[in-house]
């Protein structure tokens, strides 16, 4: 299909609240904003404001339009105030959710590295981008950091480049930024930003998140240098606690915001907010992403030979409810509307029913490159070189 242009891709969609958000789960809100990949800061991957695609309709979606055709290296969209905002290797885009029609376009300063994926978060009316790109000097990637008027597509800020890193997970939260980036000087490391500025409120160069995972303003630092753990507050940077041998790796959290679900050895744990004390819920699984509903975890593993998802009940350490192998290793499993998406890069979608892992009937959904984002009655799928947008 071509690139749509004001066609109606959700009716009523323009009758959809606008309100300020606030921490928390509620940051996507039931206005059925997507704020972030993960759904939510806590990076849950769980929702339940999807009301129209259910388990007993998403084997009827089709395909209703589709957005930058032609694209590279195009990620998945973040949704919010009624807009699609979208990156590729042109640009960053918006677009009116309910029509289709492109709302502005920015123009990197400086283009990203072919072959990644532009990251991007939204919080209050602003739009956070970060890229890697290489603007000269041997050898030398170099991060970029800007924010945006989701209205207007305006700069806002530009953050001083980050020199010889490569960048690897966003988050904002609280009217702060959190950056994970690697670099061979350094290894991992993690910086926090202000929103409004984007000027440096804190770093740990020992220490960096493994996912975007934000808990009730806190987050979970690892050091593989140092062979510990540390819960942080994201604001100030102060020390909440430090937990000695373990580096867990925080993959999500509930959307109480008190507890981190977090990968460490071949072990799955639940690592307390305020305390770092640490108890685990599965044993002998390669854990590499994790999606929590208030009574389950979805984990994705893959130890490089065997791949699959598992599901655990949370609220005891009990034996796992159920296993699904797949021919590669899954990205971040997505609950919404009671349907629970794996995408399996080269491979497709699989849709399944999350209460005992058996499939649903769907499209293709092939060739897919990111995890999928659901809200209003829509499933976002890209697969590097457009997004298709399924609808009933």
């Amino acid at each position: 299909m071509n690139q749509v242009s004001r066609r109606t891709l959700l009716a009523g969609a323009a009758g959809v609240a606008v309100v300020g958000l606030t921490p928390g789960a509620a940051r996507a809100a039931t206005e059925g904003w997507w704020p972030t990949p993960g759904y939510t800061v806590g990076n849950s991957g769980f929702s339940q404001h999807e009301t129209s695609i259910l388990l007993s309709t998403v084997g009827r979606v089709t395909e209703k339009a589709s957005l930058r055709a032609g694209s590279t290296d195009i990620g998945a969209p973040v949704l919010a105030q009624g807009r699609i905002f979208a990156a590729d290797q042109r640009g960053i885009f918006a677009f009116s959710e309910s029509t289709g029609e492109e709302l502005w376009a920015y123009a990197y300063p400086t283009p990203p590295n072919v072959g990644s994926v532009v990251r991007l978060a939204f919080e209050d009316g602003v739009l956070i981008a970060g890229w890697d790109n290489i603007p000269g000097a041997p050898g030398g990637s170099y991060v970029s950091l800007v924010t945006l008027n989701t209205a207007t597509g305006a700069k806002i800020a530009e953050a001083a480049p980050v020199n010889y890193g490569a960048i690897q997970d966003i988050t904002a939260d609280r009217g702060h930024v959190a950056v994970t980036l690697w670099s061979g000087q350094r290894g991992f490391f993690t910086e926090v930003l202000r929103q409004s500025d984007l000027g440096k409120v804190w770093e740990d160069v020992s220490h960096s998140t493994a996912a975007p995972v934000v808990s009730n303003g806190r987050v979970l630092l690892r050091s593989a240098r140092q062979d510990r753990s540390q819960v942080r507050d994201l604001v100030t940077g102060a020390v909440v606690a430090t937990v000695d041998g373990p580096e867990y790796a925080a993959l999500a959290a509930d959307d109480a915001g008190t507890r981190f679900y977090a990968a460490w050895g071949a072990g799955v744990y639940i690592v307390d907010a305020s305390t770092g004390a640490a108890t685990a819920i599965a044993s002998n699984i390669a854990a590499r992403h994790v999606t929590v509903t208030p009574t389950r975890a979805y984990t994705a593993w893959s130890n490089g030979v065997s791949h699959g998802v598992s599901a655990f009940d949370v609220t005891a350490a009990r034996p796992v409810f159920w296993t699904r192998s797949f021919p590669a290793a899954p990205l971040k499993p997505i609950i919404a509307g009671g349907v629970l998406y794996v995408t399996v890069p080269g491979d497709r979608v699989h849709v399944l029913n999350p209460v005992d892992g058996t499939s649903i009937a769907t499209p293709a959904f092939a060739g897919v490159t990111a995890a999928p984002v659901i809200t209003n009655g829509r499933i976002y799928l890209t697969d590097g070189s457009r997004i298709a947008v399924y609808g009933l």
